[in-house]
């Protein structure tokens, strides 16, 4: 299991009351090396505890590779990586790690993973229209 720091259960607190209060996309920022994707980590465990989906979107190899060590530090294990031509993992699993730039490529369109949950990891790139256009297909999580 992860050992989170104290700022970083108090940031998971911050963003579970922004959702509580109706919030439906949050922004969480941290400087480099602050456990960002830790802190993901254990935001999508409570998530996969409540039963949803989640997705965690990254725009590079090296980000989807840390994401899923870090998902399995935290214990989940049952995860679905999208990259490239790489499609690992069971189809069903309730977390899926995935490359933007793989989502948006002619093999997967009307095949997104399903997700209640979507996290994006350097989400200064949002705005780009492949990732925007990925992001309206999940307009309801």
């Amino acid at each position: 299991m992860l050992q989170l720091r104290p700022y970083q259960i108090r940031d998971i607190g911050r963003l579970r009351a922004a959702f509580s209060s109706g919030a439906r996309s949050v922004l969480y920022v941290g400087v480099t090396g602050s456990g960002k994707t830790v802190t993901a980590a254990e935001v999508i465990r409570s998530a996969v505890e409540r039963g949803n989906r989640c997705l965690f979107l990254a725009g590079r190899i090296e980000l989807t590779d840390l994401s899923t060590r870090k998902l399995n530090d935290a214990g989940i294990t049952d995860v679905r990586v999208i990259q490239a031509e790489r499609d690992v993992g069971n189809p069903d699993a309730a977390v899926t790690v995935a490359s933007i730039q793989t989502l948006v490529t002619v093999r997967w369109i009307g095949r997104l993973p399903s997700a209640q949950f979507v996290i994006l990891d350097e989400a200064h790139h949002g705005p780009a229209e492949s990732w925007a256009s990925i992001m309206r297909s999940y307009a309801g999580a």
